[in-house]
């Protein structure tokens, strides 16, 4: 396998979010619920072969950034090789949240439109992160075509023969088509929604949007009543993960018939 991308040195790591729980010996606690998560995926994957999976929301911090992050350090800590993909094109957050400052390594769109460059020439590793990170490298003005691109699909393809899973931070689902195309080029979604913050009506918008047989789980962040039985952070959130499309469903109902809006 050939070497994989490393940022040097020269720069100091980043302060991590306290967010990002998974990366934080001290925030070990605070871990158990994305372990639930972790079985979810391991089992899909052990049942399904579900190897590249999307983490979407309806909206823009709804917290699936945080989300994909964690799932990713959680997912990493059983031992296999990880890759955190940035498939945000229009905000990219990862190289913000994770790597070195003043750092900009290439990434998810100079290897799309560089077809020379490799997945190792645009994948960073680094002592402080248990996972390898895809950044989305340059600026474009055209995310939507740069992901519809085969390219892309070609890239997840190459990746699913290094990696034991690979993860998908995406666009969010409504306002822009780019996460409905990235849906469409992995096995499994998992949704993060904000329980009180999300209008419900985009909610059920989203889950039009994708192939409901991709829907691996829901992950309802701010859930303060905590139906579901766990927090993932600070912020006190739920979680429910698991089962049939008809019993998520049902779920996510029952939460929302709890909201506001």
């Amino acid at each position: 396998m050939s070497p994989v991308g490393v940022v040097g040195q020269r720069s100091r790591d980043p302060v991590l979010d306290d967010r990002l729980v998974s990366l934080l010996p001290s925030r070990a606690p605070e871990v158990e619920p994305y372990l639930g998560i972790r079985h979810v995926l391991e089992e899909a994957h052990r049942v399904g072969g579900v190897s590249v999976v999307a983490v979407s929301s309806p909206l823009a911090g709804d917290g699936k950034t945080t989300t994909a992050i964690n799932v990713a350090g959680v997912l990493a800590h059983g031992g296999d090789r990880i890759l955190l993909i940035d498939a945000d094109l229009r905000n990219p957050g990862l190289a913000r949240r994770l790597l070195p400052p003043n750092e900009a390594p290439p990434g998810l769109v100079d290897a799309i439109m560089e077809p020379s460059m490799t997945l190792p020439d645009v994948v960073v590793s680094l002592p402080h992160l248990p996972f390898e990170v895809l950044p989305a490298g340059r600026s474009t003005a055209r995310p939507y075509d740069v992901l519809r691109s085969p390219r892309f699909g070609a890239l997840l393809e190459e990746a699913r023969g290094r990696y034991s899973a690979i993860i998908l931070d995406t666009p969010p689902l409504i306002r822009v088509p780019d996460g409905r195309i990235v849906a469409r080029s992995v096995d499994g979604v998992l949704m993060v929604i904000a329980a009180n913050r999300t209008p419900r009506k985009l909610v059920t918008e989203s889950l039009r949007l994708i192939d409901s047989a991709k829907l691996i789980g829901i992950v309802f962040n701010g859930d303060t009543e905590r139906r579901l039985g766990y927090d993932l952070d600070a912020g006190a959130s739920g979680l429910g993960l698991g089962g049939t499309w008809p019993g998520l469903l049902d779920r996510l109902l029952d939460t929302l018939r709890r909201w506001r809006r």
